[in-house]
């Protein structure tokens, strides 16, 4: 039997692993999107240390994802 990759047995979630999405330069502009657009911060901009900052979001189909910009 082979796995359903795409299909039907797949369902957003909040629990899975964090997907992270560069928005390069444009965090703010994307935080203010997600929330024009049904979706749902869960935390706001933070700094990661050298790496930059980073936003984590749900979005409108119930997925959660990070957003990253190293400024």
């Amino acid at each position: 039997m082979r796995a359903d990759s795409v299909g039907s047995k797949n369902t957003p979630s909040q629990t899975g692993p964090l997907v992270y999405l560069s928005v390069e330069g444009r965090l703010d502009d994307a935080i203010k999107a997600v929330r024009a657009n049904s979706g749902k911060v869960l935390e706001e901009k933070t700094q990661i240390g050298p790496h930059g900052f980073r936003a984590v979001m749900v979005d409108s189909e119930g997925n959660r994802i990070a957003l990253h910009s190293s400024a």
